[in-house]
């Protein structure tokens, strides 16, 4: 293996190295003429090569997200020498998070957008830029393009039969997951074709990086990594499938949790990003860092700033009701070093590679985040203890291990809780709802109890104290 030689991007950050590291690991499988994505242990030798780089400390620092309210033994995980993909003998960490972004970010199929018309996505143009480096002269001129009057042809080159089959299980399998947009497309203009020699394979609406490395006629020359073309719509593919992890880890919201639901929309993760930085770079004029009633007065005051004359701003029409929603409490009732670190979460997308030990050194002592998740669980139960009437056995667990321990009720942790489940049970209020829907009247119903005086309570750096604020 030769080095990169970068031609379709600049390393400017940390998103642009990935990609560098990335095609230097899929140019190691690819030129494999046995490598196989079908087969259970080539994939995982493959996943544990990306979970192994991201859990790098250039990419942990500069790229996962980072939970402060959680120790190193809840964010990293012993791969024993045990495991079939491990060297004998070996042994190595893998982060919680770089699981996350193999997954949920790496796994994404590209969806296609609105105005493109018959264009394919840039997951298919690097389909068809991969396929051109197949064994020649059979895939030289391969190219991929929509066409209703193209059939599937029959028989033809070996490794061109392999791959249409391989598109073919794809396109059985994701029948019923594809997008409207997807569907139209096809329906208007025909399905996608990739066209090599005389031979003719539908192609997916909406594929993965791994569905095309699944669908490669190995062994492809190794010099493809060289191509600009290929490197540039490389890069390309990653700021697309990274934008919405980079967003929820700009705005303190954990990917693990956020990346499946349907909002924040971008526009609104966008607008919240924009409100954090602002805040932070308040706080460092004033110093006033340490002082939650400080932080949320900037957070009141970068929105107003923000929303000027319009309507909006992150999907809401005021600071309060920003303040009262799901993804805006979150943001607001971070622990201190969580928003201190803002600069850093947001510079890291930013960042060049180089930069990354400078970021590390900047974390928080282990003893003062335990003290920070003890402080707010302890306010969580003065708050409970000072309004015994507004509480019933659910909320008081709800306020106290829940909120209190710094959770989403969306997290699964929550929901194998045996007291939880139990005190929700119990309560015919939640009889016939779904996750969701229990976990958005949870919420609504933590909103309205703070309305109710929660407020009052002497709390200065407790987890409601920008409703505190608010009220003032």
């Amino acid at each position: 293996m030769t080095q990169i030689k970068l031609r379709g991007f600049k390393l400017n950050t940390i998103v642009d190295r990935l990609a560098l590291d990335l095609l230097t690991i899929i140019q190691d499988h690819l030129m494999d003429e046995s490598f196989d994505m079908s087969d259970a242990n080539q994939r995982d030798a493959l996943h544990l090569r990306i979970l192994l780089l991201l859990s790098r400390a250039d990419y942990v620092n500069q790229l996962l997200f980072r939970d402060y309210g959680k120790t190193d033994a809840q964010v990293w995980h012993r791969m024993p020498s045990s495991h079939s993909s491990m060297p004998q003998g070996t042994s190595r960490r893998i982060h919680d998070q770089a699981i996350t972004y193999l997954f949920k970010v790496l796994s994404r199929a590209l969806t296609l957008a609105q105005n493109r018309k018959d264009k394919p996505t840039n997951m298919h143009v690097l389909l068809q830029y991969l396929c051109r480096f197949g064994f020649p002269p059979f895939w030289v001129e391969a190219q991929l393009k929509r066409d209703p009057k193209i059939r599937s042809s029959e028989g033809g080159e070996r490794s061109f039969q392999r791959t249409a089959k391989i598109f073919e299980l794809l396109i059985q399998k994701s029948s019923r997951s594809v997008s409207a947009i997807a569907l139209r497309r096809r329906l208007e203009y025909g399905p996608y074709w990739l066209l090599a020699n005389e031979s003719s394979a539908e192609v997916p609406e909406e594929i993965s990086l791994f569905d095309v490395l699944k669908a490669m006629p190995v062994p492809i020359d190794p010099v493809f990594v060289d191509d600009d073309n290929i490197q540039k719509v490389f890069a390309r593919i990653l700021d697309a499938l990274n934008e919405r992890y980079m967003l929820l880890r700009a705005c303190g919201l954990d990917p693990e949790l956020w990346l499946d639901r349907e909002g924040p929309s971008i526009a609104v993760l966008k607008d919240m990003a924009k409100l954090r930085r602002c805040t932070e770079k308040k706080q460092q004029t004033e110093q006033e860092q340490n002082s939650k009633w400080g932080v949320v007065s900037h957070f009141r005051f970068c929105f107003r700033e923000f929303q000027g004359e319009r309507k909006k701003f992150a999907g809401c029409k005021d600071f309060d009701e920003f303040a009262s929603t799901e993804a805006g409490s979150i943001m607001l009732n971070q622990p201190p070093i969580s928003l201190n670190m803002a600069a850093a979460d947001l510079e890291g997308e930013h960042a060049g590679h180089d930069s990354a030990e400078t970021v590390a050194g900047t974390q928080q002592d282990p003893s003062e985040e335990l003290s920070n998740q003890i402080d707010i669980k302890a306010q969580c139960r003065y708050i409970v203890e000072k309004n015994p009437k507004l509480f019933d056995e659910l909320m008081k667990h709800v306020f106290v291990e829940i909120l209190g321990s710094g959770c989403s009720l969306y997290d699964p942790v929550v929901w194998n809780d045996p007291v939880f489940l139990k005190l929700l049970s119990s309560s015919p209020l939640y009889d016939n709802l779904s996750r969701d829907e229990c976990a958005k009247k949870i919420f609504r119903k933590a909103n309205q109890l703070v309305n109710k005086g929660l407020s009052r309570c002497e709390s200065r750096n407790g987890l409601f104290s920008h409703e505190q604020e608010m009220q003032r």
